[in-house]
């Protein structure tokens, strides 16, 4: 039952989408201070949001998934089109050579606290109207939504029930 259900489902993930830049093991248990060099020793690149990482893990267990959302033309959107791709995720992405892909930077202390910060505006700039296109683009293959760190994109969501309604109306 497990495969017929992998087999047939699509997972429509939306959301915004960074690259992430992981600073780990990083002294900043309290905080990072201001104008004061603080070095790390390690670190990794890895896509991120939440719609990515449930679109990456779900390809992991078999699920047919579908990543939409936006980047820029810049060398990050290169790089994070790039691993989604060597992750196997379906991509629905739009370009705008006039919005930066975001990239989120985080700072993790050895005791898991951490701070993080994100800056690019490619996630915000998704309009409804693009993401409306992606759903009428992909209809036949989406069985589920998935909605990561939505509320983050205040713009799409006054948008977002007219977009799926298609899916609604199919059951």
């Amino acid at each position: 039952m497990r495969e017929q259900v992998l087999a047939v489902s699509g997972v429509l993930c939306i959301g915004p989408i960074y690259v992430d830049v992981n600073c780990l093991a990083f002294p900043c248990e309290d905080g990072l201070p201001i104008e004061v060099e603080t070095i790390g020793r390690d670190y990794e690149v890895v896509p991120g949001g939440s719609a990515v990482n449930f679109a990456r893990f779900g390809r992991r267990l078999g699920l047919s998934t579908i990543l939409a959302g936006k980047i820029g033309t810049d060398a990050f959107g290169d790089l994070l089109s790039g691993m989604l791709r060597d992750a196997d995720v379906g991509l629905a992405l739009k370009v705008d050579t006039s919005a930066v892909t975001d990239v989120g930077i985080n700072f993790v202390a050895p005791s898991g606290a951490s701070v993080m910060a994100v800056a690019g505006t490619a996630s915000d700039a998704l309009t409804g109207a693009e993401l409306a296109g992606i759903v009428e683009e992909h209809e036949s293959k989406i069985s589920y939504v998935y909605l990561g760190g939505g509320f983050k994109l205040p713009g799409l969501l006054e948008d977002l029930l007219s977009v799926v309604k298609p899916l609604q109306a199919r059951g």
